[in-house]
């Protein structure tokens, strides 16, 4: 019998930490969680893995986590921060997390990046100090001796993720807020595609030392994005009507949305790739975006059922019709 598989994951508390502990464990991996604080050490331990608490990178702790496994899923980066803090965590912090990995002989380092990261000095909304982080990043994998692979995610949707619930809050609030005219293309993917785009990477599948560009097999913008999620609002029943839309410039969304300015360039990203070829080589299929959206809302929209009583849960809100 083969041993078991085993894992790592930096930032295992997050979004793509959770799914993807979520999803090794149900195909059998074990997981080392790496994570910060000691107030999120039980929320690892219920999703099955093992926590490891690993302060600022220490190397040390990190080969201590990194100990018996095969592959290192590095999710702990920031999207906003000043360029000093970019450099502390998305550079230096992936520094360390080589060095572990190869004291500890771990077979492959999987990154997300950014996609978009290689228009930098090309395009005005990926020249900013997180666009540049990545690509430092990506450059410190592709000269160090140890073997990589490197993701390149558009957004990637689904339960508790950040984008949907802003929408359907704007919508129950009857206005959307949406950047520039709301046409830009782009491809959001389904966190569970990811998720295995991940897990086949940390597998072994495919080549070494290779980039991919993870991307979903719908082109939309966010007008129609907006709709999607209303779409989805009316199907599980909740009776709202539909938002007035809010065109706003983009140098004065990050106010208005409070977000960082780096969040207002990813959202001009306009790359259109083929999501299919990412998928063939890492042996998944993707699936339709409405299905992320729609997991997406039902897990904040639609309660949990206490399954020991047998009763009904209606949900009812402000809207008519």
């Amino acid at each position: 019998m083969n041993e078991t598989k085993r894992v790592a994951i930096t930032g295992a508390n997050g979004y793509l930490g959770e799914h993807t502990i979520k999803e090794a464990i149900r195909f059998g991996w074990k997981v080392n969680a790496i994570v910060r604080r000691e107030e999120v050490i039980e929320m690892v331990k219920n999703l099955g893995a093992k926590p490891y608490i690993v302060k600022n990178f220490a190397i040390e702790k990190l080969e201590q986590a990194f100990n018996g496994c095969k592959a290192v899923l590095h999710f702990a980066n920031i999207v906003c921060g000043s360029k000093e803090l970019f450099e502390s965590i998305n550079v230096n912090g992936l520094k360390n997390v080589i060095e572990a990995a190869k004291n500890q002989n771990v077979s492959r380092v999987i990154y997300p990046s950014g996609l978009g990261v290689d228009k930098i000095g090309i395009e005005e909304w990926a020249n900013n100090n997180y666009f540049y982080s990545k690509k430092r990043a990506e450059q410190l994998l592709q000269e160090s001796k140890i073997p990589y692979i490197i993701f390149r995610p558009s957004y990637i949707l689904g339960p508790n993720d950040e984008l949907i619930p802003e929408i359907i809050e704007q919508i129950s609030n009857g206005v959307a807020l949406i950047a520039g005219d709301g046409k830009i293309p782009m491809q959001p993917i389904y966190v569970k595609d990811a998720v295995k785009a991940f897990l086949a990477a940390a597998d072994g599948i495919g080549k070494d030392n290779q980039i991919y560009n993870l991307v979903g097999p719908d082109v939309i913008n966010m007008n129609k994005l907006v709709d999607t999620v209303y779409s989805n609002i009316k199907k599980i029943g909740i009776n709202i009507p539909k938002p007035d839309v809010n065109y706003i410039d983009y140098d004065k969304i990050a106010e208005e949305l409070d977000i960082c300015e780096e969040m207002v360039d990813v959202m001009r990203c306009n790359l259109i790739l083929d999501g299919n070829l990412t998928a063939q080589i890492l042996n998944y299929k993707l699936s339709p975006l409405n299905e992320a959206v729609k997991a997406a809302v039902s897990a904040k929209l639609v309660p949990k059922l206490d399954r020991s009583e047998t009763r009904a849960i209606i949900l009812l809100s402000g809207g008519t019709g």
